[in-house]
């Protein structure tokens, strides 16, 4: 049995007895009229909110010749604290760690810079980062990862910078990872396979303007039906016209 609810202009809840899931279309809401518009959002016929009842959100896959594959959450475990000298481990000169240096990461193919560093005296902790650029835009399917090393650190990545992946031609999945806090403008702009974006967490406070402007029109977003509200009020703001 099923039961439909209407919310607004075009928000749709349905409840099954087996799987509890809610599909919300989304209609991006123009400054003036709340007309539906959108071009504001690179989509003629809207996007659609889709909602799970999970308590993670989960959607880690790699791309292969075939298609796309589920990948082991195993593989993304990584300490965040790790003691450092910041001069000399084992004899070995390191590298400096403080904030304001951009690293590149091979695993992740991304280029990163240190926003905050955690430390205990002379003992590094670890820190936050920003993607600020993909280092492949070939890829197919995208995961925004939750802790990434340097000098054998793991940093927190928080957010995404602005132009990061824009114009990622082959870009069709993105799987922001759970502490991700901000999306910078024009973040995925004009990724125009982009159908298929997961939001890991629930930490998202803003998206940037036009982020996510130009993708597929058939686009859908995931998330835990915790943030679901915040995340369509989000994306609203992010394609207004000002």
């Amino acid at each position: 049995m099923k039961r439909e609810i209407h919310v607004g202009i075009k928000k749709r809840i349905i409840i099954s007895a087996l799987t509890l899931s809610l599909f919300i279309p989304v209609s991006y809401v123009d400054h003036n009229n709340l007309a539906v518009n959108a071009d504001e959002t690179g989509s003629d016929e809207g996007v659609t909110l889709e909602i799970s009842t999970d308590e993670n959100v989960t959607g880690e896959t790699t791309e292969t010749e075939s298609g796309l594959e589920t990948e082991s959450s195993e593989n993304v475990n990584i300490k965040e604290s790790n003691k450092v000298d910041n001069s000399k481990t084992d004899g070995k000169i390191t590298k400096p760690i403080k904030k304001g240096i951009v690293f590149k990461d091979a695993k992740t193919a991304a280029v990163y810079k240190i926003t905050k560093i955690n430390k205990r005296k002379d003992e590094i902790l670890g820190g936050n980062v920003t993607l600020i650029k993909t280092t492949n835009k070939k890829r197919k399917v995208v995961r925004v990862a939750d802790i990434v090393k340097y000098e054998d650190c793991g940093f927190k990545v928080t957010a995404v910078g602005d132009n990061a992946f824009k114009n990622g031609k082959k870009l069709q999945k993105l799987i922001i990872g759970k502490n991700v806090k901000k999306i910078g403008k024009n973040a995925f702009r004009g990724c125009k396979k982009l159908k298929r974006i997961v939001f890991s967490g629930d930490n998202i406070k803003k998206i940037g303007k036009n982020a996510f402007k130009g993708i597929s029109k058939k686009a859908r977003y995931s998330a835990s039906v915790r943030i679901y509200e915040k995340l369509l009020k989000l994306i609203k703001k992010s394609g207004k016209k000002k």
